[in-house]
């Protein structure tokens, strides 16, 4: 009896295993549902958080000049009774390896609002002749080339502002109209909501214009804009002829506050900015300073922190 019932048994094992892989395969396959069934969850939550509303609300606009200094220039005083002879030039220049200085223009709120404001520059508004300018957009302000791009049919752009009688102060300025709208816009991503005022503003190019200073914004500089290069003794008959390219700067980047701007902003008021220029010389740009005179002079190179152009002025026993 005993060994008729040991091989009665050995048939059921395998159907047990059988059970045991099939139960198995199930909780596998019921793992695998809900775990697509999780990552749906996911996915749509994500796709919900990634869309965004955007409310606009008009609030003022305005049209008006924008004068935007990019130099100064110099020549010597005169001196009583004597024959000064002086002469500045300044030039930019675009070639096939680069374009000319790049100026950084910068806008900074000097109001008190209980929005933050942006500013942005609409490069699809009526700008002609911006092109020519090299004009290009960053955040709260935007770039300009003075001497443009130089495209692969040509091989140079050059622009050049000089002087060649004692006593100059000039001021060169890129002059544009400026077309602006201001907004309030509220941004809605997902559960987080934003809101700030928006300026929206396009250029349209008026001049390249050279102006007898104080113009454009731009006054003789103070004592804190100007920086001593040296002092020469030069006998009657001497001449002398410095340029930037020849100095070792206190500075590699020059930054001048060009102008203040008030933007119209309905309920808002009015909205106050500075437009704030930055610049560095480019290798092919330069700025020369020549002096000589009849007499015997001391003079005194500076250099305009702001502009980056040099000047001279006498020791007081020339003048």
């Amino acid at each position: 009896m005993s060994g008729a019932s040991s091989p009665s048994g050995v048939p059921g094992a395998p159907r047990r295993n059988v059970q045991v892989w099939f139960i198995a395969l199930i909780a596998v396959m019921i793992a695998i549902a809900f775990a697509f069934a999780a990552g749906g969850v996911f996915f749509r939550t994500t796709a919900l958080e990634s869309t965004q509303s955007r409310h606009v609300e008009f609030l003022g606009h305005g049209e008006a000049p924008l004068e935007i200094p990019i130099m100064t220039s110099y020549t010597a005083p005169k001196i009583p009774n004597a024959t000064v002879t002086s002469h500045v030039l300044w030039s930019i220049e675009s070639t096939r390896t680069g374009a000319s200085t790049t100026y950084l223009l910068s806008w900074q709120s000097v109001s008190k609002t209980s929005l933050p404001i942006r500013f942005v520059f609409n490069a699809s508004g009526p700008h002609p002749y911006v092109a020519d300018l090299g004009i290009g957009s960053v955040e709260n302000g935007f770039l300009l080339n003075p001497a443009g791009s130089c495209s692969t049919d040509c091989d140079s752009i050059k622009m050049t502002q000089e002087g060649m009688v004692p006593g100059i102060f000039d001021v060169t300025a890129v002059v544009f109209r400026m077309t602006y709208n201001v907004s309030r816009v509220t941004e809605t991503r997902g559960s987080t909501t934003t809101s700030y005022i928006e300026v929206d503003y396009s250029l349209r190019a008026w001049c390249f214009c050279g102006m007898a200073g104080p113009a454009a914004n731009v006054t003789f500089p103070r004592p804190q804009d100007l920086w001593s290069i040296s002092v020469d003794r030069l006998p009657a008959g001497s001449g002398v002829s410095l340029s930037v390219h020849g100095l070792s700067l206190p500075v590699d980047v020059f930054r001048n506050n060009a102008t203040t701007f008030q933007f119209s902003a309905g309920p808002e008021g009015i909205l106050s900015a500075q437009l704030v220029s930055e610049y560095r010389w480019g290798p092919v740009d330069d700025y020369v300073l020549s002096f000589s005179a009849s007499a015997d002079a001391s003079i005194h190179y500076f250099l305009d922190l702001r502009f980056g152009s040099i000047l001279i002025l006498y020791d007081p026993a020339t003048a």
